[in-house]
């Protein structure tokens, strides 16, 4: 049977292999603190960062929107200008083929004042030859 100073030994043994069984779990409870603590911060550094791409993402997100209601004015504006654009020049269509029809009417006017005037001195040259001749004659 173990004398009293061999289970004091075993005792101390087990007290020894359990305090360094101790001593290791408060390592490794004070490690996962640690890593507990650094966790939180990069979850906080990381809600942060999430947080400020979600703004720039909203404020991006609002200036495509403004952007495309800008290039949708644009748009309609552009359209309406190439719609008057388009009225006014038929206008001055209209009113260039007036006056061209005008014109077309002057010179047919003229044309005939022309042939007019060349029948009539035609006329006059001929009575004035035959004037002469009969004044010739006599």
């Amino acid at each position: 049977m173990p004398t009293q100073a061999q289970k004091i030994q075993d005792l101390e043994n087990k007290v020894n292999s359990v305090a360094a069984e101790l001593r290791f779990q408060e390592t490794l409870m004070a490690r996962t603190e640690s890593i507990i603590s650094d966790i939180a911060e990069l979850t906080s550094e990381l809600k942060s960062k999430a947080a400020v791409q979600d703004e720039k993402m909203l404020q991006m997100l609002e200036s495509l929107k403004h952007n495309h209601e800008d290039i949708e004015e644009l748009r309609r504006s552009n359209i309406k200008q190439d719609t008057e654009l388009l009225n006014k020049l038929d206008r001055i269509e209209e009113r260039s083929l007036k006056r061209f029809e005008g014109l077309e009417d002057r010179m047919s006017k003229l044309e005939q004042y022309k042939w007019f005037i060349i029948g009539a001195v035609t006329v006059i040259s001929f009575l004035m030859q035959m004037a002469g001749e009969i004044m010739h004659m006599s």
